[in-house]
Protein backbone atom coordinates (compact mmCIF):
# COMPACT_ATOMS: atom_id res chain seq x y z
CA UNK A 1 0.00 0.00 0.00
CA UNK A 2 0.85 3.30 -0.77
CA UNK A 3 0.64 6.59 1.35
CA UNK A 4 -0.65 9.71 -0.10
CA UNK A 5 1.07 12.62 1.30
CA UNK A 6 -0.58 14.40 4.62
CA UNK A 7 -2.36 17.62 4.35
CA UNK A 8 -2.43 18.47 7.93
CA UNK A 9 0.56 18.59 10.39
CA UNK A 10 2.13 15.29 11.85
CA UNK A 11 1.61 13.91 14.69
CA UNK A 12 1.73 16.53 17.73
CA UNK A 13 5.11 17.12 19.11
CA UNK A 14 6.94 14.59 16.36
CA UNK A 15 10.38 15.66 15.33
CA UNK A 16 10.84 15.91 11.16
CA UNK A 17 10.77 12.78 9.57
CA UNK A 18 8.97 10.56 13.05
CA UNK A 19 5.62 10.70 11.77
CA UNK A 20 3.78 10.56 8.24
CA UNK A 21 0.45 11.80 9.94
CA UNK A 22 -3.08 11.44 10.24
CA UNK A 23 -4.08 7.72 8.55
CA UNK A 24 -7.29 9.11 7.32
CA UNK A 25 -5.20 11.74 5.65
CA UNK A 26 -3.01 8.92 3.68
CA UNK A 27 -5.37 6.69 2.39
CA UNK A 28 -8.28 6.61 0.22
CA UNK A 29 -11.91 6.00 1.97
CA UNK A 30 -14.95 5.28 -0.41
CA UNK A 31 -17.76 8.01 0.28
CA UNK A 32 -20.24 5.32 1.76
CA UNK A 33 -17.76 4.44 4.66
CA UNK A 34 -16.20 7.67 5.50
CA UNK A 35 -18.48 7.75 8.80
CA UNK A 36 -17.17 4.41 10.17
CA UNK A 37 -13.68 5.06 8.68
CA UNK A 38 -13.71 8.08 10.52
CA UNK A 39 -15.00 5.91 13.49
CA UNK A 40 -12.60 3.18 13.55
CA UNK A 41 -9.08 5.16 12.36
CA UNK A 42 -10.25 8.76 13.63
CA UNK A 43 -7.48 8.89 16.16
CA UNK A 44 -4.56 6.92 14.12
CA UNK A 45 -1.76 8.17 13.23
CA UNK A 46 1.26 6.66 10.79
CA UNK A 47 4.71 6.66 12.30
CA UNK A 48 8.13 5.36 11.03
CA UNK A 49 9.34 3.08 13.57
CA UNK A 50 8.06 1.36 16.58
CA UNK A 51 10.73 3.46 19.06
CA UNK A 52 9.06 6.58 17.66
CA UNK A 53 6.15 5.63 18.35
CA UNK A 54 7.19 4.42 21.91
CA UNK A 55 9.20 7.54 22.24
CA UNK A 56 5.99 9.93 20.83
CA UNK A 57 3.42 8.29 22.98
CA UNK A 58 5.67 8.34 26.31
CA UNK A 59 6.48 12.42 25.67
CA UNK A 60 3.38 13.83 24.59
CA UNK A 61 0.33 11.87 26.61
CA UNK A 62 -1.78 12.23 23.59
CA UNK A 63 -4.54 9.71 23.63
CA UNK A 64 -3.91 8.18 19.86
CA UNK A 65 -3.59 4.97 18.20
CA UNK A 66 -0.13 5.10 16.52
CA UNK A 67 0.91 2.41 13.93
CA UNK A 68 4.15 2.12 12.36
CA UNK A 69 4.89 1.72 8.39
CA UNK A 70 5.17 -2.09 9.61
CA UNK A 71 2.02 -2.34 11.19
CA UNK A 72 2.73 -2.43 14.73
CA UNK A 73 0.64 -0.74 16.98
CA UNK A 74 0.56 0.94 19.78
CA UNK A 75 -2.71 1.75 21.03
CA UNK A 76 -4.32 3.69 24.83
CA UNK A 77 -4.81 -0.31 25.86
CA UNK A 78 -1.51 -1.33 24.82
CA UNK A 79 0.57 1.46 26.22
CA UNK A 80 -1.39 1.32 29.86
CA UNK A 81 -0.41 -2.58 29.78
CA UNK A 82 3.62 -1.55 28.80
CA UNK A 83 4.66 -0.99 32.74
CA UNK A 84 3.19 -4.14 33.91
CA UNK A 85 4.30 -6.61 30.93
CA UNK A 86 7.80 -5.03 31.63
CA UNK A 87 7.79 -6.31 35.47
CA UNK A 88 6.54 -9.44 34.33
CA UNK A 89 9.53 -9.54 32.01
CA UNK A 90 12.02 -8.39 34.62
CA UNK A 91 11.11 -10.96 37.03
CA UNK A 92 10.74 -13.70 34.81
CA UNK A 93 14.46 -12.98 33.27
CA UNK A 94 15.78 -12.61 37.35
CA UNK A 95 14.25 -16.15 38.04
CA UNK A 96 15.11 -17.70 35.12
CA UNK A 97 18.67 -16.10 35.15
CA UNK A 98 18.73 -16.98 38.91
CA UNK A 99 19.38 -13.40 40.23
Amino acid sequence: MSLREARATAFPGAPEGWSHGPLLELVEVAPQYERIARSLLGDVFVVETLEHAVSLWERNGMQATLVTLEGETISPEVAAALPAAAEMACDLISRYCGD
